[in-house]
């Protein structure tokens, strides 16, 4: 039997752009100096200009979890709501941790904007924050996640601007200091455009064009997250076929379906109206993933957006569901699958769509993220979500949830002939890593 290798595959980047407005009276020189010997007190000190915590929350992981699965679907829907016809990809765990990053370094009312947009509790301290913030990227780098997801995040900071010493230790890893003046602003392109590369695999290469910052530039906060699995249960590409997709009533295209028999958690959803399957991905070691991709395909309906109408259904508790539900062995079924083999690439300025969810004044000159820098404000000029998925014949993973479900069994078959939604989830992390609608067949 021939091996076949890895091949699906979620790749993307996050890039905020562009940056200070130089109404500032004057600009600090230096570069961050990186203080040792902090404690706890001294953190919270730096992040809430607090000597201690003003609390101590015991479930600040399972808070931030919370926040995060809140925010991504927030934003799914935002997104969707604008583009209801047209194919979406992106990853909101991606643009959820660059965010974060922007309210570790925010002061003020841009902090208490982001803290409401981020879903975070008003009660949680920055300081518990941190902690899950930290511990997230530890597991993102360890066991079982080390080879399979990758998420990264870098503050590309002017050499003209001084970092808090407690803020360069915190985040050791994700500052770097560089050169925004006409002569060095070549090398920094290739900087930022080299790491985007390495955290991707290289799959996505020369994002920052020259001249797309400027030397006025002071930062450039940088996102990555990278997905790579192989399906538990593959289709062989032998049984892939070209195949009618009903984009609507009146529209028809031809796709390569793939189409394989096996057992995969299999249920519908009267809540959102849709049936769903979970096909689950391989781990490091050959035993099953705790990633899904799960895919929802909504009802027959007349709806001129059958996909959007679905995802508008979407809100925490009804997610919530869908995991529980694919964690059920009882929705094992044998199944006859049908899906379309597709690549997409897909580039959105996020920017409007996150003043659209409430981050305040981030994107204006009035934005304060003087908690990095103790001076001069600088500010966030824009945002750009730029994303690539491939989806064919050698990944797979399986699960199933919902326990608003009347029938439990569906049919025999799961056939994606018209508009549906997938959904990369990490169900340790109760994670949304990427999200997607494919539409219509990408071009």
């Amino acid at each position: 039997m021939q091996v076949y290798a890895v091949t699906v595959v979620f790749y993307f980047t996050m890039l905020l752009l562009l940056v200070v407005l130089l109404s500032a009276v004057s600009t600090v020189w230096g570069q961050a100096g990186y203080g040792y010997g902090y404690g706890e007190g001294d953190y919270a000190q730096c992040l809430t200009n607090h000597r201690a915590p003003t609390t101590s929350d015991k479930n600040a992981r399972e808070n931030q979890q919370r926040s995060r699965l809140e925010f991504s679907i927030a934003l799914l829907k935002q997104i969707v709501k604008r583009n209801p016809s047209e194919n979406v990809f992106m990853s909101p765990l991606g643009i959820y941790n660059a965010l974060i990053l922007a309210y570790f370094t925010s002061a003020g009312q841009t902090e208490r904007s982001l803290r409401t947009a981020l879903f975070l509790p008003p009660n949680q301290d920055k300081t518990d924050v941190l902690k899950a913030y930290t511990t997230h990227k530890l597991n993102l780098h360890i066991g079982r996640y080390k080879s399979q997801v990758h998420s990264a995040n870098r503050l590309f900071i002017s050499v003209e601007q001084t970092i808090k010493d407690c803020m360069g230790e915190v985040f050791f890893d994700e500052i770097e200091m560089v050169d925004f003046s006409p002569k060095g602003l070549p090398k920094t392109v290739d900087s930022i455009n080299n790491w985007v590369s390495s955290h991707t695999n290289n799959k996505i290469q020369d994002l920052v064009a020259p001249d797309s910052i400027s030397p006025s530039s002071q930062i450039v906060l940088a996102n990555v997250a990278y997905f790579k699995g192989e399906w538990k249960h593959k289709f062989d590409p032998i049984d892939t076929i070209m195949d009618t997709f009903y984009i609507s009533k009146n529209r028809t295209a031809q796709v390569p379906m793939m189409f394989q028999l096996n057992t995969f958690n299999h249920w519908r959803s009267d809540r959102i109206g849709a049936e769903l399957l979970e096909m689950p991905y391989l781990g490091p070691t050959n035993d099953q993933s705790d990633i899904s991709l799960i895919l929802v395909l909504p009802d027959p309906s007349n709806s001129q957006y059958p996909a959007a109408d679905v995802v508008m259904k979407l809100d925490y508790a009804s997610v919530q569901d869908i995991v529980k539900e694919s964690s059920d062995e009882r929705n094992a079924d044998k199944v006859d699958v049908r899906i379309p083999k597709f690549s997409l690439e897909s580039t959105l300025e996020i920017t409007p769509i996150l003043e659209k969810m409430g981050v305040g004044d981030l994107f204006t000159p009035t934005s304060n993220l003087t908690g990095l820098t103790g001076g001069p404000r600088i500010r966030l000029n824009s945002a750009v979500h730029k994303a690539k998925v491939k989806v064919d014949e050698f990944g797979t993973e399986a699960a199933a949830a919902t326990v608003f479900t009347d029938t439990r069994i569906p049919g025999e078959s799961f056939t994606c002939d018209r508009p549906f939604i997938y959904l990369l989830y990490d169900k340790k992390e109760q994670s949304l890593l990427f999200a997607g609608v494919y539409n219509y067949p990408p071009k």
